[in-house]
């Protein structure tokens, strides 16, 4: 099972759960050393490495290979995958996946930020209605050797993980 930060339009309620095909709780989280800003051209942000900065966001406990596979589809090849520490709002410690912008590639424009902060109350009433129209087209049809390439990534990348983690060193962040 995969933890992931989010901290943009997968906050909202409606979007996770047509991403990753349920609906999933999260829990209060935030992450140092970034900043979240809008993407020039797009409704949605990214964040960007600021050593002064602090995202708050949601930690998505228990993902499994299928909905990192969603979750890394909903995505795109415009962001890349790391782990980073999050603090939870009760003090506890937690590491998660999130997605950042990846490097750029040759002829592909990326992601670039704006100025100004980000809101998602703004976001959900101005954009959420079109984007959720074609959020509802981009993932009613995925394609199967896609996801099946995105899965096999997941797992490789959580076997990494479990070798990297010691047992029994995981924190109980978020939970009663």
């Amino acid at each position: 099972m995969l933890d992931f930060f989010v901290y943009g339009t997968l906050l909202d309620d409606e979007v996770r759960a047509l991403v990753l095909g349920r609906d999933a709780p999260v829990a209060a989280a935030t992450l140092a050393g970034f900043r979240r800003v809008p993407v020039a051209g797009h409704s949605f942000p990214v964040v960007i490495v600021d050593p002064r900065g602090r995202v708050e966001g949601a930690l998505l406990r228990d993902a499994d290979l299928a909905e990192a596979a969603r979750l890394s589809y909903f995505e795109g090849p415009d962001y890349e995958a790391v782990r980073r520490p999050l603090a939870g709002a009760d003090g506890t410690g937690a590491e998660a996946w999130l997605f950042v912008p990846a490097p750029r590639r040759p002829f592909a424009p990326g992601l670039r930020p704006r100025p100004g902060p980000w809101d998602l109350v703004a976001w959900q009433r101005c954009h959420k209605a079109a984007y959720m129209r074609g959020l509802r087209r981009a993932m009613a049809a995925p394609s199967k050797i896609v996801i099946a390439e995105l899965r096999q990534g997941w797992q490789e990348r959580a076997r990494q993980t479990a070798k990297s983690d010691a047992p029994g060193a995981r924190p109980q962040f978020g939970r009663a």
